[in-house]
């Protein structure tokens, strides 16, 4: 049996996962839920673990020390810099993960190698693109469309390279799975940034406040789940497609 440590932002990117596994356990760590699954034979340790790389290095540092696992696996949403066409896969696998700070600077590059997922599983991950973890949710398409002349193609996101660097520290295999949420067609619907509180945490309470004094902003917060819902189920439908390790790489373990 292999571990696999999976951390993910938000429950509303990838809930619909928990119901394609048997639960074993759940339990809190250090301010996280921990969900002990098993899935085809393999257990899986799933956490949500918050908006930013803070929240998803901690709890990735909590995960490696409390549950040992044999990798890493980052997945949820993330923006793209081009525009995504109706016939376009939206799930992708980026093989390079550019760590930006808040002047968009590189602070760090990981690289991710997909042999140990290819031979524990058996599956040809289509790893390749590169990936853009920021320190702030990038809702404009001017802003998306920017990042793109530096980085041609490239996912956003807000927590891959706190996983990614967890994993380089416990020297780990690592891989991360992003659905793209939006492009830069157009801005984000709805801007978060306003209600991060502490920690990135969304003040919800904040929130539906605002959207008490502004249906538009209501109507739209209901089309933004709605999508996610969908996005949220694709993704799981994908994870679910991983089959469980080999009876000869079981049996080591």
């Amino acid at each position: 049996m292999k571990t696999v440590g999976l951390i993910v932002a938000m429950k509303q990117e990838l809930g619909p996962f928990l119901s394609y596994c048997q639960l074993l356990s759940e339990e809190k760590q250090d301010g996280f839920t921990f969900y002990q699954l098993e899935k085809d034979g393999d257990e899986w340790v799933l956490v949500f673990c918050g908006i930013g790389k803070k929240n998803a290095q901690a709890a990735a540092s909590v995960l490696v020390k409390n549950y040992q696992p044999h990798a890493l696996l980052s997945a949820g949403f993330a923006g793209y810099t081009g525009e995504i066409s109706r016939e376009s896969s939206l799930i992708y696998l980026p093989k390079r993960i550019i760590d930006l700070g808040e002047d968009r600077q590189i602070k760090n590059i990981f690289d991710v190698s997909p042999h140990w997922w290819q031979e524990t599983w058996n599956v040809d991950f289509p790893v390749q693109g590169t990936l853009l973890s920021v320190e702030k949710i990038v809702r404009l398409a001017s802003e998306k469309k920017e990042l793109g002349t530096r980085y041609p193609g490239a996912l956003i996101d807000m927590e891959t390279s706190g996983v990614a660097a967890i994993a380089r520290l416990a020297r780990i295999p690592f891989l991360s799975i992003r659905i793209v949420s939006d492009d830069a067609k157009k801005d984000l619907s709805l801007d978060f940034q306003p209600y991060l509180g502490k920690n990135n945490k969304i003040q919800y309470g904040n929130l539906f406040e605002d959207m008490v004094l502004n249906p538009r902003m209501a109507f739209n917060f209901l089309g933004f789940l709605a999508r996610n819902r969908k996005l949220a189920r694709q993704l799981a439908d994908y994870l679910d497609k991983i089959p469980g390790s080999p009876e000869e790489l079981s049996s080591e373990s």
